[in-house]
């Protein structure tokens, strides 16, 4: 009976001895598990944050593109604004001249045409050009 007592604690030592290798193998396990999640969770935040980096840079290129097309278009749009200004100026000038040379040409003779119909005539040639002058108005606006 001795020896089966004696048995015993071997068998139980045995299986302890069997335990503590299964929880150090699980331990081992764990921690490279541990290990590999590390490595694994540096490495998605190394490229997470090249990729931050990468977008960063984009959306900074993107709106330096952006600011210099839209300067660019501002200029463009000044240009034009200036040139139309200036083509409207002009046209208003000419055709300024040209109704006040007119009138002035209608005007001198009324004044010196002492005939009625040379008159009549002569305002209604200045109807006319007033006529026109809306008329070219009109279209061109």
């Amino acid at each position: 009976m001795k020896s089966r007592q004696d048995d015993e604690p071997s068998k139980f030592l045995k299986s302890l001895n069997i335990l503590k290798n299964q929880i150090l193998d699980l331990t081992k396990s764990k921690d490279k598990i541990i290990q590999t999640i590390k490595n694994d969770f540096t490495r998605i935040s190394a490229k997470y944050h090249s990729m931050l980096e990468k977008q960063d840079y984009d959306l900074h290129y993107l709106a330096q593109r952006i600011n210099n097309y839209l300067s660019n278009l501002k200029k463009c749009y000044y240009r034009q604004i200036l040139n139309l200004d200036e083509t409207i100026n002009e046209f208003h000038r000419n055709e300024y001249e040209r109704l006040y040379n007119s009138r002035h040409e209608f005007s001198t003779e009324i004044v010196l045409d002492e005939d009625t119909s040379k008159m009549l005539e002569n305002i209604d040639k200045k109807y006319e050009v007033e006529r026109e002058y809306r008329k070219s108005l009109q279209t061109k606006f």
